[in-house]
């Protein structure tokens, strides 16, 4: 037998290949990305491991850096020639701690911005429901008057519409007081500019002769029982047919140039 120490291996079909983990600095692992991993850790290394001897008795010193402040080792231990290990700086486990803790503060503020998200979602919501529910007591007044009952059933359900307007109007405000205060005032008068497009749709379908009168009917019907427990009973006939009128115009174009309004003076801070 006869060792060559000049080929990989000699009885393989081509012995003068590179083969992978053969031994030698040359190696068949040529990819781009383990050249750019290669480089990565050999620039890691030159920028975060000092080693240096110190003289009498010689130790080798080696010192890992923290990559966010250089100027300190997390670990600093030696060699001796007997293979003795001297530790003499360590703070890894401080690092990690410390970096676990600026992860989880990040982490609670990223879930803190989606419960704000959240909130603000539902806020929208809210302020979409309240402007249909206002828009449905107007419906009523029109019904009302529309159908010839008496003055003190449409002062009733004037009153009732309102009612539920201002709420709307404040709920519409205080959402966009809450975006602007977190977020800014474009996206303060993103929820008037919400409020803006329901008007125009509902208008929008009503002028095209798009619009089912009946399509809030379930709306105004709860509308009506709220106006009866308030001041009534009231007859039923109330609830036959869903009237839109005077009232429902004038609403609608309220809303319209309230939100325009806002959102110029939004835009414009």
């Amino acid at each position: 037998m006869v060792a060559d120490l000049s080929r990989h291996d000699p009885s393989a079909p081509n012995p003068d290949d590179p083969l992978e983990h053969d031994g030698t600095t040359n190696g068949s692992v040529t990819s781009a990305g383990s050249a750019s991993g290669d480089r990565s850790l050999s620039d890691a290394t030159d920028r975060l491991v000092r080693t240096y001897w110190t003289p009498d008795w010689p130790i080798l010193n080696m010192l890992i850096l923290d990559p966010l402040n250089t100027g300190t080792a997390l670990l600093h231990f030696g060699l001796d020639l007997l293979n003795t290990v001297y530790v003499y700086t360590e703070q890894l486990a401080a690092w990690i701690d410390s970096i676990i803790d600026f992860v989880g503060d990040k982490a609670s503020i990223v879930v803190a911005i989606i419960q704000e998200l959240a909130e603000k979602a539902f806020e929208i919501i809210g302020v979409v429901y309240a402007f249909h529910y206002a828009l449905a007591g107007w419906v009523l007044v029109d019904t009302v008057k529309f159908m010839d009952l008496s003055t003190t059933v449409l002062l009733a359900s004037i009153a009732t519409a309102a009612l539920v307007t201002i709420g709307f109007v404040g709920l519409a405000y205080l959402a966009a007081i809450s975006a602007g205060q977190i977020f800014g005032p474009d996206e303060a008068a993103v929820i008037w500019l919400i409020v803006l497009l329901e008007a125009l749709l509902v208008l929008g379908k009503w002028y095209w002769g798009k619009l089912n009168p009946n399509a809030i009917a379930s709306t105004v019907i709860r509308i009506s029982q709220f106006t009866s427990s308030l001041w009534g009973p009231f007859p039923s006939e109330i609830l036959i047919l869903c009237w839109w009128s005077w009232a429902t115009y004038i609403f609608l174009r309220g809303v319209i140039a309230l939100a325009i309004a806002n959102m110029a003076v939004l835009f414009q801070s």
